[in-house]
């Protein structure tokens, strides 16, 4: 296998790698966050004044984040369509690099290719409400969650 071909197939593992570790990294930065915040309000004394405001936030916190979990959800069919897309076009900048030429018009699909992978993997890397078919669920105003 030419090395140029590993070069693309390891950046495309790479930028799968740090997606998900960045997604990793949201949901243990709140949880960190609201460990945080509960320590700071053990440590406050009973007759403080900040001790009923930060425990209302703490609670509120907890409960979105309850409410979150069992609504919120990634599309691993977007994810994995992105990340397809995106390794399909490194392929082609990589044969487009080695052969030249008129090889270089393969980019004009290669671009689109990356461009549509980018958006796939984020919109289905992001934690939303989805529908039965992975799609976001969008709600009016004032429209409560169904449980």
């Amino acid at each position: 296998m030419a090395p140029e071909v590993v070069a693309a197939i390891v950046g495309a593992l790479a930028l799968l790698v740090t997606t998900w570790l960045q997604v990793r990294r949201g949901d243990a930065g709140r949880n960190s966050q609201l460990k945080a915040d509960a320590e700071l309000l053990r440590l406050l004394p009973e007759d403080s004044t900040a001790r009923p405001l930060l425990l209302s936030h703490v609670d509120k916190r907890i409960r979105a984040m309850v409410d979150g979990q069992r609504i919120e959800r990634r599309d691993p069919t977007g994810i994995a369509m992105g990340v397809s897309l995106l390794i399909m076009s490194a392929a082609l900048g990589v044969v487009s690099a080695n052969n030249g030429g008129w090889w270089w018009a393969l980019l004009v699909l290669a671009t689109p290719l990356a461009l549509f992978g980018v958006i796939l993997l984020v919109s289905g890397a992001e934690r939303v409400e989805r529908d039965a078919g992975g799609r976001p669920v969008t709600r009016q105003p004032n429209t409560p969650h169904q449980n």
